[in-house]
This record gives C-alpha cells, structure tokens and sequence, in this order.
C-alpha cells in the first residue's frame, strides 16, 4: 500500500478543510480591506456553498 492509497479515505475531509480555510482567508482578507467587506465575503460565501450542496445528488 503506498502512502497515497491510505489518504484515500481522508480526501473528502481535507476537501472540506481546504475550502473552509481558503474562504476565512479570503474574508479576512477582504476585512482587513473594508471590515464590512468581510462580512458580506462571508454571507456570499455561505449562500455558494449551500447552492453548492444543494445541487449535488443524495447518496444513498
């Protein structure tokens, strides 16, 4: 088994974790800009991911 086989099971996980991160980083970003700014960076970014999991067949 090589190393990359064992992280198989994580790569939903890490998905998860690198998307949440990369979206904090991004608002916070935009809030050093603008604090308002950051706010509204966070709500817009709640409200894609929700369209996001919305469009996605259920599993069974």
């Amino acid at each position: 088994m090589t190393p990359y086989q064992r992280l198989l099971p994580l790569l939903p996980i890490l998905r998860v974790l690198l998307v949440t991160v990369g979206l904090a980083l991004a608002c916070y970003g935009l809030w050093l800009i603008w604090p308002p700014l950051g706010f509204i960076g966070a709500g817009l970014s709640c409200v894609a991911a929700e369209m996001v999991i919305a469009d996605r067949p259920p599993r069974h």
